[in-house]
């Protein structure tokens, strides 16, 4: 099975692109939503939620940005650049029409594995960082839960990794089937 990807691969980057405009983590206190942090505010860095919406109990009034304020996730960054060089290059290669060498498949199922990589590392991340802090309001059960903008985030660049990866493995087929065939010109010699 051969897999072209050449509009298919700029579209899901695009698509990935678009996904940091959705939900990526819903914020809970005792399983009741009191925010939601968007793809986008990860690599910005913003407010989380309002402390209004907590318990007065579980707001400490000496540092207040403990749990309002979030940090720039440099993961969630890395993704992000990883995704729009990979539309960035999957455009300009399908303008060029570059030989099929295979060189552009590869390329684009490392930016894939990457953004895997990066996805992960940002889960794994803030999920160390939440546990480190939970002592501040360990009284009350707040917890995140990894909404579907992760999640379709994640399985895009899955997506983008295999089917480069196995187009450019196709095409490596391909070309040693090609090179072992006799040619005619050799046997009329």
């Amino acid at each position: 099975m051969y897999i072209r990807s050449s509009w298919i691969s700029p579209g899901l980057f695009a698509a990935i692109l678009f996904c940091f405009f959705l939900p990526f983590i819903d914020i809970k206190c005792n399983d009741a939503l009191i925010g939601e942090v968007r793809g986008m505010e990860l690599i910005t860095g913003e407010d989380m939620f309002d402390n209004s919406l907590l318990p007065d109990a579980a707001v400490n009034t000496d540092d207040q940005d403990v749990s309002s304020q979030i940090d720039r996730n440099y993961f969630a960054v890395a993704a992000w650049v990883l995704a729009l060089c990979g539309l960035v290059i999957s455009l300009t290669m399908l303008a060029r029409k570059a030989a099929d060498s295979g060189g552009k498949e590869m390329l684009l199922g490392f930016i894939g594995l990457a953004g895997i990589l990066c996805m992960l590392l940002m889960k794994m991340q803030i999920e160390n960082r939440i546990r480190r802090d939970a002592g501040i309001a360990s009284k009350y059960v707040i917890h995140l839960d990894f909404a579907f903008g992760y999640w379709i985030t994640l399985v895009l660049f899955v997506l983008v990794a295999f089917m480069n990866i196995n187009s450019f493995m196709q095409q490596k087929r391909n070309a040693v089937a090609a090179a072992a065939r006799p040619h005619p010109e050799d046997a009329s010699g």
